[in-house]
């Protein structure tokens, strides 16, 4: 063979069997609770998070600043009175962009101690939405359409355009020359916004977006009825590229690389975003049950929920007008395994299987969605008593394990389990003479059921006696003998 042909041979062989760098697959991750904290906050509407500074909208202490150097425990730095409700915060360089009660309010915040409003500008009622777009703020008003106000002079913002939307206008983006309104029950509105003192519609909308819109790059994300992925390279003729039907109508969204954030009145909802053309409800957290396993105060149908992300970190305020205000940090792990789990949270970070033990035992508590045993890259084996550290394995399926995990006994039980005297007969359980025959069949079971021909013991205290028959044959027995004693004396008289 050419020798020369054989290197080829044996180096294809080596990238065959070793992969090469470039066709190795990217770390996964997988976003987990990390922790919470109480605030004194009276009611929260908007959360912006940006380089580890934070800006707060507070119905009663108004714009509050905060340093998240340390997430789990951010430091207040300063903060402006505003009036009312604050609908919606944008930080453009060290400008904060405020709705609030019919005012939308412009504050330098690049002294973090202390924010210096520059600029007002009044409304008739209190606007849903805002953009910015170089020196113009884009106002969504829900009872009065699209305002444009020119902000070249920060102090001196005004209106230089508006046109009333056919429905109620809640939210804007803006890309270009064309700003994208979701218009209620009328959809998503289209205008040509390059003349604000002539806006005119473009002929384009979808009908099912009318609440929720962010902009990333030449993408425009929605949430609504169902979420969808429009792409705006073309801005007066968008396509949608990807839906999810399983994502629906939300209270914020915020968009982090590859993933979208959709906050609802009692979860969270994560969507891969990586294919546009199929974006996939990867995770979504129960609020009561993870507020339940955390012990935060239980909240109602009435809270509102806005949230932002970092590269590592989202925090989303809850917010209800009865209990303490809370904010949530959700961390972003490392997912070694690929379950869905991260790590620090993952039992068993190398075993995409399964994920949970919470007694603690070393036997998984469930099987992640779709895995079973057969999955298991580490062989474990499902714990038959997921909420007992002391026992962990029941062979024959009948509710008794078939031995104490080491080190535990049955003081330890937190339901006072007994060993089974018959694992591998779901038939049977208990042998309290311990003579090999069941006291009583498991209920629902009979000899019938038994996989190992167990026999019921007629006296389960006496490990002489198992069956009344057995019994019989003693008396017998014993009778025999004392005729035979009997006889003999007989003949032995006799004799004499």
């Amino acid at each position: 063979m050419n020798i020369r042909r054989l290197i080829c041979i044996i180096l294809l062989s080596c990238i065959a069997l070793n992969g090469s760098p470039s066709a190795q697959a990217e770390p996964a991750y997988a976003w987990e609770y990390a922790d919470h904290y109480s605030t004194n906050l009276t009611h929260v509407w908007d959360l912006v998070i940006i380089n580890n500074t934070g800006y707060i909208g507070d119905k009663e202490r108004g714009l509050l600043i905060f340093d998240f150097s340390n997430p789990i425990k951010p430091i207040e730095l300063g903060s402006i009175e505003l009036e009312g409700l604050k609908r919606k915060i944008i930080i453009n360089d060290d400008i904060a962009y405020i709705l609030h009660t019919k005012q939308f309010s412009i504050i330098n915040v690049s002294n973090s101690a202390e924010p210096k409003m520059i600029g007002n500008y009044s409304f008739p009622r209190t606007p849903d939405a805002i953009a910015i777009s170089g020196s113009r703020a884009f106002i969504a008003d829900r009872w009065a359409g699209l305002f444009i106000l020119d902000i070249s002079n920060l102090s001196e913002p005004y209106e230089i355009g508006s046109i009333d939307t056919l429905g109620y206008a809640r939210d804007v983006a803006v890309v270009g020359n064309y700003a994208y309104v979701a218009d209620g029950y009328e959809g998503l509105r289209i205008y040509n916004v390059s003349d604000p003192q002539n806006i005119t519609e473009v002929d384009s909308q979808f009908t099912t977006v009318n609440r929720i819109i962010t902009v990333v790059d030449e993408y425009i994300y929605t949430c609504d009825n169902y979420f969808a992925i429009l792409n705006v390279t073309d801005p007066k003729n968008p396509t949608k590229v990807g839906s999810s039907t399983t994502a629906y109508c939300g209270i914020d969204m915020e968009i982090i690389d590859d993933l979208a954030f959709i906050t609802h009145i009692d979860s969270i909802q994560l969507i891969d975003i990586s294919d546009k053309t199929n974006p996939v409800v990867i995770d979504e957290i129960d609020f009561y049950e993870l507020f339940r396993q955390f012990g935060i105060p239980f909240i109602s149908d009435l809270g509102y929920y806005c949230i932002s992300a970092t590269e590592k970190y989202a925090y989303m305020s809850v917010d209800d007008s009865d209990l303490p205000k809370n904010i949530l940090i959700f961390e972003r792990q490392l997912d070694s395994d690929r379950d869905g789990t991260g790590d620090g949270v993952d039992v068993y970070p190398d075993d995409p299987a399964a994920s949970y033990d919470y007694d603690g035992d070393g036997y998984p508590d469930i099987w992640n969605p779709g895995q079973s045993q057969v999955n298991s890259t580490m062989g474990l084996q499902l714990d038959a008593f997921p909420g007992n550290p002391a026992a962990s394995v029941d062979t024959d399926g009948d509710g008794y394990p078939d031995r104490w995990n080491e080190g535990q006994s049955r003081d330890n039980s937190v339901n006072s389990l007994h060993i089974d005297a018959f694992p591998n007969d779901p038939a049977a359980s208990f042998d309290s003479d311990g003579d090999g025959y069941p006291d009583c069949w498991n209920e629902g079971y009979s000899a019938e059921d038994s996989t190992t021909g167990l026999e019921i013991d007629h006296h389960p205290y006496n490990a002489r006696l198992h069956s009344d028959l057995h019994m019989a044959e003693i008396c017998s027995s014993i009778f025999l003998l004392i005729v035979v004693g009997i006889v003999f004396l007989l003949r032995k008289h006799k004799l004499k």
